[in-house]
């Protein structure tokens, strides 16, 4: 497909990373870095060869194991139109912590996805497209008597959408047949918000970067371990740095028999 051409692609992300860093340079202050922990659970549910039902679960952690930050429960009904290309629609609820008053802020998220996977490169690299449009909920605190709790009565719409380039392979199959593989690979993501250019004057929201090693036990379970840089903006410059260290374990299950 013309429009995932690869060249093109590798530039507008390139173009992006540079922006990130004009940013960090024309800011007054350094901004802050903070070390995370992500935690993921995440199945695919295969139905039909066409139809499946994919489930996440995560827990943000601050300093890896210090405190809870967030947390995501996601669900969503995919259509494969070929073996590497879906389309996809979900609902996630995703209640955030905000230290140091220590309430948390909810947040409903309705999303669609489309992802596609080229034809495998040199040396089997295989390339991954991702476009993801968010229309985000956010509950909005209310001051209530003295002694009395924050309530949410109000909620915050904001939209945003995302690109994720990824590029992924295998190092060593150790088992073919039971697809017991060791893989490794990277991606760049670019996050672009409407409600923050309408507000802040900047469309940039957040840039991330991943590097990660992928082991396959079977056909069914795998784990994967990976580092996220990760940029978040305020405007023009970048208000916080994230190091984020990712595990995340897999099922993919098939509820359905391949015919002859």
């Amino acid at each position: 497909m013309k429009i995932f051409n690869t060249p093109i692609l590798l530039f507008v992300l390139s173009l992006s990373l540079l922006v990130s860093t004009n940013s960090t340079a024309q800011s007054s202050t350094s901004p802050p870095n903070n070390f995370n922990g992500w935690y993921y659970y995440v199945a695919q549910i295969d139905i039909s060869p066409k139809w499946g039902i994919h489930f996440d679960g995560q827990i943000r952690v601050h300093n890896i194991i210090e405190r809870f930050s967030q947390s995501t429960a996601r669900a969503a009904l995919l259509y494969r139109f070929t073996p590497s290309t879906y389309l996809a629609a979900g609902y996630a609820i995703i209640p955030t912590q905000i230290y140091p008053e220590g309430y948390l802020v909810p947040e409903q998220r309705i999303y669609q996805e489309f992802k596609i996977k080229s034809k495998k490169l040199v040396k089997d690299i295989q390339l991954c497209h991702r476009i993801r449009s968010e229309q985000r909920f956010f509950g909005l605190k209310k001051q209530l008597d003295e002694g009395e709790e924050f309530v949410h009565d109000k909620w915050l719409f904001k939209d945003r959408f995302r690109y994720k380039l990824g590029a992924g392979a295998p190092i060593k199959k150790f088992n073919p047949d039971l697809g017991n593989k060791l893989c490794a690979g990277g991606s760049a993501e670019i996050f672009l918000s409407g409600y923050n250019l309408n507000n802040k004057g900047s469309l940039l929201d957040q840039y991330r970067t991943e590097v990660f090693m992928d082991y396959a036990f079977n056909k069914v379970v795998s784990l994967n371990l990976a580092y996220i840089n990760e940029l978040k903006f305020n405007g023009n410059d970048i208000k916080m740095i994230n190091h984020n260290f990712k595990l995340t374990l897999k099922t993919k299950l098939q509820f359905y028999k391949k015919s002859k």
